[in-house]
């Protein structure tokens, strides 16, 4: 087809005017120079100003370090296997916060069948990215206390399990907490203000937690945390008491009516048990044996066993 002129400013202006309109960056690769171009768009999804890119090398080293080795793979392995369309969903490290793209495109043969160029968009998805997070997250987590449910905090301990079967080196042991009282005091002064101390005990405890330590619901006032690769068994007296010295101290200060305590049950992987149902059982068999030493207290499963 033959355009004159006058066709081609017209064309041309559409295309501009789609470009401008468009919240996608356009994108035009040349697979025989490697030359890339990328609209002036992409500024606008990645916040910066004046970004150029004269590779896809150039692009990708925008993208998460983690993702960039298998993205990069996946690419070029499109490119030699020529199918329909490309799509990606990458991560790109902000200067403040992470942005997510999607990344679509074709390839374009020559006459010989060989791949000439490859086009097409990017597209910011940054808000829908988060609201996944988000709703993984309300899924995994206790809607009362914000803790982990009973299902998730089950799957992490699986997956603690599985870590710890795969490198000898790595501790695990769970920590059956159970609230006493907790009953009186939703019959005395309603479910509503038994509900502020859930949620007030398990922020609390959450604020002290570290990145090897979970706390998750189990129901009602019922909770198991997991510590993982601790040093020693003092490292989990340790976590114990910060626990009840919560519920002991900070609950009862300020909950001033309230005759909350609390017992802690223990189990360890290999000595107590080798699955997730046998450590649990374990630290809550240890946890009716801790109420025998009185309120507050806590008790390895393994002392039971010795009667110590």
């Amino acid at each position: 087809m033959d355009y004159d002129i006058s066709d081609l400013i017209e064309i041309k202006t559409r295309y501009e005017l789609a470009l401008e309109g468009s919240n996608n960056a356009i994108w035009d690769l040349n697979l025989k120079n490697n030359n890339l171009f990328i609209s002036d768009k992409i500024n606008f999804i990645l916040g910066k100003e004046n970004i150029k890119f004269r590779s896809m090398r150039d692009f990708f080293n925008i993208v998460d370090l983690n993702q960039r080795k298998n993205a990069m793979k996946k690419f070029y392995n499109h490119i030699k296997t020529n199918d329909y369309h490309y799509t990606d969903v990458l991560k790109i490290n902000g200067n403040k916060d992470d942005i997510w793209i999607k990344i679509s495109g074709k390839v374009k043969n020559d006459n010989h069948g060989k791949p000439l160029r490859m086009a097409g968009s990017i597209s910011d998805i940054t808000h829908i990215k988060k609201n996944e997070f988000e709703i993984k997250k309300l899924i995994k987590l206790d809607s009362l206390t914000n803790t982990l449910n009973r299902n998730s905090i089950i799957e992490e301990i699986e997956k603690s399990l599985n870590q710890a079967k795969l490198n000898a080196n790595k501790n695990l042991a769970l920590l059956f907490l159970d609230l006493n009282k907790f009953k009186e005091l939703n019959l005395k002064y309603g479910h509503n203000q038994g509900d502020l101390i859930l949620k007030n005990i398990s922020q609390k405890i959450l604020s002290t937690l570290n990145s090897n330590e979970l706390i998750g619901r189990m129901g009602g006032d019922e909770f198991v945390i997991i510590k993982r690769n601790y040093k020693n068994i003092e490292d989990v007296n340790i976590t114990c008491k910060k626990i009840l010295d919560i519920i002991n101290k900070d609950i009862k200060k300020e909950n001033t009516n309230s005759n909350i305590s609390a017992n802690i049950g223990i189990s360890i992987y290999k000595l107590d048990g080798h699955t997730c149902d046998d450590l649990i059982k374990a630290a809550d068999k240890a946890m009716y044996e801790s109420r025998k030493l009185g309120e507050n207290t806590y008790m390895y499963y393994s002392k039971i066993e010795l009667n110590i």
